[in-house]
């Protein structure tokens, strides 16, 4: 937990102290050189709070993972795979009560491979899809292999296309040549590979 004020004084002062603010200036280049200059919050400014005893702690039992950085947040997803995953999504004595999702059930097709994921409310497997975690309303056509991906709401994976240790963006149809389907690009830190809408 912290202070809202102390945490907005502590933004500012860091701002300051990287020499980075323009706030006459509209140029977006400086919010994004801003950013850079701050990084990640637990990085700095989570440190800088604690130091300045701006902060309390509340220890918490079981699963906590920092999604910041694009590894962590595949990671993260990679988590809930496997015969005893980190966190278990139908614990009856930790129930996740959420909003009602509309649409209906996940539809695997004859011929389609489906190992070790979870398919969202709406999906539809005709291809390969292995450690992977499908949002809503995806579609993995016949011919497409999916592997420890994380595919998002609405995305379309077509027939030829190989995904491997990816993201792909909510809505994004991705055809061959990837290129023209999608915007892609790799995490340096991590190696993953992010496809976004063109």
């Amino acid at each position: 937990m912290f202070d809202g004020p102390a945490l907005l004084r502590r933004l500012g002062d860091m701002v300051d102290e990287d020499g980075t603010d323009d706030a006459d200036s509209t140029d977006d280049s400086v919010g994004a050189e801003r950013s850079r200059a701050l990084g990640d919050y637990g990085d700095r400014l989570l440190p800088d709070l604690v130091d300045d005893g701006a902060t309390i702690a509340f220890a918490m039992d079981g699963y906590w993972r920092d999604i910041g950085t694009i590894g962590a947040y595949h990671g993260a997803h990679m988590d809930l795979l496997g015969d005893e995953p980190a966190v278990t999504l139908d614990d009856p004595s930790w129930p996740m009560l959420t909003g009602s999702i509309t649409g209906g059930p996940s539809i695997v097709c004859a011929g389609a491979k489906v190992v070790n994921s979870l398919l969202s409310p709406g999906s539809r497997i005709a291809g390969e899809v292995v450690d992977s975690v499908m949002g809503r309303r995806v579609v993995i056509e016949e011919g497409a292999r999916i592997r420890e991906s994380v595919v998002l709401d609405g995305a379309i994976v077509r027939s030829g296309v190989t995904v491997e240790r990816s993201i792909v963006d909510a809505e994004v149809d991705l055809s061959e040549p990837i290129a023209k389907s999608a915007e892609e690009t790799v995490d340096d830190a991590s190696g993953i590979r992010i496809y976004s809408p063109v």
